[in-house]
């Protein structure tokens, strides 16, 4: 889990591939959570098209780090669209994480306003 999270430390962009992989074979949910902390600290298209699979996970401990990790993007109507596919999670603590999320989200673009 260490190198998982010295990857998102670094941004390594050329790691979000083999991170994917290792999300998609393991069914360790502290691993698949490390794995999307790592994705959402080094950002882009790739790493967002990852969480957005993971909103799938069988784990509501990974749908939530996925919460916290779609809502550190910028990318207006998807992270909005993602967050608002979460408040129909299965979960209630997914759910709360989502609408504290988009609360959140849309404070800080009243602030912008």
């Amino acid at each position: 889990m260490r190198a998982v999270y010295l990857l998102g430390e670094k941004k390594a962009t050329q790691a979000v591939g083999a991170l994917a992989e290792l999300f998609r074979r393991t069914s360790n949910p502290f691993l698949k959570s490390e794995v999307v902390e790592a994705v959402a600290k080094i950002g882009g298209d790739s790493a967002f098209s990852l969480l957005i699979e993971a909103l799938q996970d069988p784990s509501f401990i990974v749908r939530a780090e996925v919460v916290g990790a779609v809502s550190k993007f910028s990318g207006g109507d998807l992270v909005e669209r993602a967050l608002n596919r979460a408040l129909n999670d299965p979960s209630s603590y997914v759910r709360d994480m989502a609408r504290e999320a988009i609360d959140s989200l849309e404070s800080a673009n009243q602030g912008e306003g």
